[in-house]
Parts: C-alpha cells; structure tokens; sequence
C-alpha cells in the first residue's frame, strides 16, 4: 500500500458475495485489510506492535453465512456451537438473528497468517479480524459490538485502522501489496508471480507459487493438483490420494462435503443442487441435503417439502416426526422446524415471549411472564444460571443474587440489611446500630451511643466510653457531662445521681461532694456534706458551706450558729434581723450618726448629709446646720454665728454689703432700699446710705437728696 494523496480510489467496504483478505506481518508490525478484485479500492491497516494476545476473529450479527479460501479449522478455538456451525471446511453458518464472536487460533502460534473472507449473507453485519484478550475463555461470546476489536465489518472498518490506497507505481507490476515503489518493498504478489520481489511469473500450472518451476506452488491452476505433501503441481494424482479436488485443485484421499468419487474420471464430482453429501449427481443418492432442500424419511432423497406430518428440520436438512430440542419450535403455517428466539433455548414460536427453556444469559421471568425469557430479573428475584430462570428471593430479601438470606443487596419491611452488606435479618447487630425501618438497613448510631432507636444523640439507650446517659427527662441522650446533682459514671456510662446530702460531686458518696444541698454544709478542707460545722464555724445557708466568719449581708445567728440571712431590707451588714442592728446599709439607705450608728435610715438627721457612697449619714462642715455635703459651700442652713449667704449654699461669719445677717435665721438678708450696710431690715437701721441718699444721724436714716432740696428751697 502506498501514500493516497494522488489518484482516483473507490472507499467501498464489503458487501454480499464480495471477498476480502487479511494479511499479517508480525515482522513488520502491521495487519492489512483489502478487496481481492478492488485494486482501486482502499485498503484498511493496523500497526500492532505486540501480537502476543491476539487471536483471529469473525463476529456476524443477526446470524448469516460466509466461505473462506482455506480450512475453517483454524476458527475452532472458542464459538457457541449453538448457533455456529461447519457445514464444510470452508464454509461457517450463524444461526438466524444470532449475534456472535467466533474465535480463532493464538497469531503467535497459528500458521495462518493470511486468508480470504467472501460475506456470502449476513443478517445486519459481518466483521473480521483480530481480537486481544489476555484470557480467551472470559470472552463473552453472544451479544455485544465489535467495536474494542481490530478489523472491517459491512457497517465500516474500527478506529483503530487507517485507510491506505493500493500499490500504484511500484517497480515489479506482480506486486499487490507494498510498503514502497521499490524492488524489495512487495508484501504480497497479485496471483501468478512470486516474491520476493513479484517481478517472475509462476510456472503455467501454478496459480500461487514461490518460485518459477511447477515444483515451488503453493496453489494450482485448474486443470492441475497440488500433489500431496508437496508444492508440485501435476495433471494427474498418486494412488496414494487418488481423488482430484477441482474444487481447491489438491490431491485428496476422500472428496470434500459436496462431493462424490467420480469413478470413471478419478475427479470429485459436485453432488446434485440438493445433496450436500451425495453418492452420485442425482437428487436420489443424498446423504445429507442442502439449505432448501431435506432428506426424506428413510431415503437418500432431498426434496424441497416433506411429506405429511413430517416437519422441515431447517439446521440439519432432514425431514422428522417432531423439531428437535432445545432451539426449535414447529411453525404450523410453513411446516418447518423454526430458530427459537436468540433468548430461548426450548420454545413454542419465534418471539422471546414464547419460551419455556431460556439460553445462557436470559432468564425466565416469574409470574405473569412466565413464557418471557430477558437478560434481567425483576426486582424481589435473582439470576439463576444454572437453570437460566428468575428465582424468587429469599422471604427477607427485596434484592438478592442468590436464594439465602446471605445473598440480599436489600431488604424488605421487617428486616434490616446487616453491616455486613449482604445479610437480612428482623434485628441488628448491638452494640453500634439502629433499625432504619425507612431504608431497612442497620444503620450506625451516633458517635455518642453504643445502644441506640435512631441517628442522634438523643436516641441512646447506652452511651460509648466518654459519653453519659442523662437524667429524665433526656434519659435517651448521651452527653460528654452531667447536670448538676450527678456525677460521671465511667463503669456504666450514665450520670448517675449524687448522695442526699451534695448538691455537686464526684462520686456516689457524701465523702465525694464538691457542693452541698440545702440544709447540708461542705465542712472545712473536705468534700463532705454534714447538717452541722464543727465549733468556731458558722454555717454559710447561701453556699451551704462552713465558714469563719459570716458575709456581708449576714449576721451570726448564735442561736442556731448560722449566718443568717434574715438583715433587715436596708441593711448590707448586720449582727440582727432589725434595721437598728445594722454596721453597713444597703443603697438606698444611711448609717446613722451615734448614738443611733447601729440603724440604717432613709434619711439624715440635721447637721449630716447623705454620703450615698458609704451608706452613712456624714457630718456637716462647722458652719453648717444642714448640709448637702462635707464642704463649708454644701450648706442648706448655717449654725448660730454664719449666715447663709444670698443665692449660694455657703455659710460665712458676715454677709455681703447691702445684706445683714439674721441671727435668727442665720441667713443674709436684703438691707432698705436706701441702706448701702445695715443692721437690720429697716431704714432707720442703716450704718450707711446708698448713692442718692445722705444719713439723717438723729433718727439713723437714710434721706434722699430730693427730699433736701425741697426744705432748703
């Protein structure tokens, strides 16, 4: 083959009666494809560098027939007998809409290594080629596409091939095949030459050969046999094997299927149109019939009919009183033994609904399709591949691969699909998982549980180390810690309640509280809960703990040798119930001055002020009667000797010019509108007159000076 960048080429792929060739050079690493008669015809080759799982192949789908140019042995290592059969040496039949590989010999061990293919009838599609499988027996043989294989088919070449024209211009004009125009480049030789370069012509009585004379064939021209065990071509056969093949023009011991001994030419003879085996040339010394035509009951006749009551048994050509079994059914309209249904194996008709046996691979379904046979099983049944039928599940399983309760892939309501995977059973497994009746599987508890009804932690019955069973009501929890008032039980993995007396702890003890109940006080450097504290200790009834001494807001009942918390509402401290055994007052509230400095008060008496603070009742500055603070300037009312001064809180010994100090009030008042200072509020107590008035010193007055001018005028 060479480069197809020039030239006029055809790209036909094979169709009916049409003959291809395979050509395989493990040498070189290529396979070619090509048409026998197709020198204007692409070609199709594989580059194969490793032929050591390879395998010859021919795969025909829909069933169909087709003739080989040599002995069909060599396609024996693995095919379904079923449907394939070898009428004759050269000759394969596939039985009608059956889809199946055919494999041949090992390419690293067989002899052949070239052949021809005619596609003499195919159902939807015919293919051959190689196939590699490491292990030939795991190859499923029925069904299935060619499409991981190597080779051309009626429906197109596979990807793995590359399309290449036929030899052109090469140097030798014998050469078919060629990696080149050059002498040394032929692969094969057009019929009648030989390599290695194809440029000599075969002898005459040679078709095939290896070199010129008639002792170096490897096939004859008709006329002429290859003699046996030789490359000799000869018009005549040795009585060693004196029959001539004119068939393959060979010297054979016996004729091939198809023919007879011709006694009076030493030639064997083709049998009648109707014999496939036969005696002599006419249609009533048959021993067996071909495809049309069937022998008769107890006779060396083929006819094309049967005679009444008798069935045409189409796979073997004879006549019989019923069709044989498995494979067949009795078609009442054309009277003949007909193919089962690809899926059958034992049928009434030709559809895959009118089984009764199924083949390998397909299986007869259950109930109401009890006549069906498919390559599933509906769900709640499994593949039985012994006797090929859907076999219910075992009653735990809604799906199984086998009969047992071991074989579910699920189950159905009830049971439970077990960690296992494949198990169903009504319980599962304690502990570590839960009934998931929505999927009827057991499913794993949650991290915290050990024993649990559901995914969460708050549906345990046990807990796993680290986790604690809580008290009601979350007593189908587990948790890392416990409530208050119980303790962490490592040995059963609950919280587990404290002793009477603790309000805390850790442990079941009242040697192992951490806090104690009421009523209960934790003694001294202790973790035990006692009803009383040991001399010199008061109990502490808001912690319920023995202390030294009492907290603030407590006073120290000696009655019943507790701090009690019964203080008065104002009081923050206090050594009784009454607010007038308080020491420290509550907000609000003020520690009154002595002799009352036991009492919390809402107010202050005169000369304190309430310092919110401290709580205390705090003492006025020395000028201040009343006081809203510490300081001589916090004043609401001054002591005898200060006045309050005019709008001010402050307490002075004087009061400012135009006001005179009331020692009654002790406040500074206004003087007369005439008076500058004063000692009183009258105008006849001025000590000094204000502009616009002079002193009258009889009578201590303050005249205006209008009042002059009108005397002296």
């Amino acid at each position: 083959m060479q480069d197809c960048s020039s030239g006029s080429y055809s790209s036909f792929l094979p169709t009916p009666g049409r003959v291809w060739q395979i050509d395989i050079d493990t040498t070189y690493g290529k396979v070619l494809w090509w048409e026998t008669t197709g020198y204007t015809n692409y070609g199709r080759q594989a580059s194969i560098s490793d032929f050591s799982n390879m395998y010859h192949i021919v795969m025909v789908f829909g069933g169909g027939t087709f003739d080989l140019n040599i002995d069909n042995s060599f396609l024996k290592t693995k095919y379904d007998s079923d449907y394939v059969t070898f009428p004759t040496s050269t000759r394969v039949n596939v039985a009608n809409g059956a889809t199946t590989r055919i494999i041949g010999e090992k390419i690293t061990t067989t002899s052949v290594t070239s052949y021809q293919l005619t596609f003499t009838s195919y159902g939807a599609d015919m293919c051959f080629g190689l196939i590699s499988t490491s292990d030939v027996d795991s190859v499923t043989l029925n069904g299935g596409d060619f499409n991981a294989h190597w080779g051309v088919c009626v429906a197109g070449a596979t990807s793995q091939l590359t399309t290449v024209c036929p030899c052109g211009d090469c140097i030798s004009a014998g050469c078919a095949t060629c990696v080149g125009a050059g002498w040394s480049d032929c692969t094969s030789c057009k019929p009648g030459f030989y390599l290695s370069d194809c440029s000599g012509s075969c002898h005459a009585y040679c078709s095939v050969c290896t070199g010129p004379s008639n002792t170096e064939c490897s096939a004859c021209k008709s006329g002429y046999f290859l003699q046996p065990a030789s490359t000799t071509c000869d018009s005549n056969c040795p009585s060693t094997a004196h029959w001539k093949d004119t068939i393959n023009n060979i010297c054979v011991n016996s004729c091939p299927i198809g023919y007879y001994e011709g006694y009076t030419s030493d030639e064997c003879m083709p049998c009648h149109a109707a014999c496939s085996k036969c005696e002599d040339g006419t249609h009533t010394f048959c021993l067996a019939c071909n495809d049309g035509y069937f022998l008769q009951p107890s006779s060396t006749t083929c006819l094309s009919n049967c005679p009444s009551g008798k069935w045409k048994d189409t796979a073997n050509n004879i006549c019989v009183d019923s069709c044989p079994s498995p494979g067949y059914w009795q078609d009442t309209t054309n009277h003949i033994c007909a193919d089962c249904h690809t899926a059958c194996s034992v049928c009434t008709g030709s559809s895959n609904t009118q089984c009764s046996t199924c083949k390998p691979g397909y299986f007869l379904q259950p109930a109401p399709d009890v006549t069906t046979c498919l390559s599933t099983c509906p769900v709640g049944y499994w593949k039985d591949d012994t006797n090929n039928k859907c076999m219910p599940c075992n009653v735990a399983c809604a799906v199984c691969t086998g009969s047992a309760s071991t074989q579910c892939s699920a189950c159905k309501t009830g049971f439970f699909l077990q960690p296992s995977g494949t198990e169903c059973l009504n319980s599962c497994p304690s502990p570590g998982y839960w009934q998931d009746t929505t999927n009827h599987i057991c499913a794993d508890c949650h991290t915290a549980c050990s024993v649990c009804t559901g995914s969460s932690n708050t549906q345990c019955s046990t807990c796993k180390s680290g986790y604690f069973l809580q008290p009601a009501p979350d007593d189908t929890t587990c948790s890392s810690t416990c409530p208050v008032g119980y303790w962490q039980d490592t040995d059963n993995h609950i919280c587990a309640s404290c002793n009477a007396a603790c309000a805390a702890c850790t442990g079941s003890a009242s040697t192992q509280c951490s806090a104690c109940k009421s009523g209960y006080f934790l003694q001294p450097s202790s973790m035990i809960c006692l009803s009383n504290c040991p001399s010199g200790k008061w109990k502490d009834t808001a912690n319920n703990i023995c202390v030294d001494s009492c907290p603030d807001g407590y006073w120290e009942d000696t009655t019943n040798n507790i701090c009690a918390t019964t203080c008065n509402a104002a009081c923050a401290a206090c050594t009784g119930s009454s607010n007038t055994q308080c020491s420290a007052c509550n907000a609000g509230y003020f520690l009154q001055p002595t002799p009352d400095d036991t009492t919390c008060s809402s107010t202050c008496p005169v000369g304190y002020w309430q310092d919110t603070d401290n709580h205390i009742c705090a003492s006025c500055n020395a000028a201040c009667a009343a006081c809203t603070g510490s300081a001589s300037t916090q004043c609401s009312a001054c002591k005898s000797g200060y006045f309050l001064q005019p709008n001010s809180a402050t307490c002075l010994d004087s009061c400012p010019i135009g006001y005179w100090g009331n020692p009654t009030s002790n406040l500074c008042l206004n003087c007369d509108a005439s008076c500058a200072t004063c000692t009183g509020p009258d105008n006849t107590q001025c000590s000094a007159c204000k502009p616009g008035f002079y002193p009258d010193s009889s009578l201590n007055t303050c005249k205006s000076k209008s009042d002059f001018s009108l005397v002296c005028c």
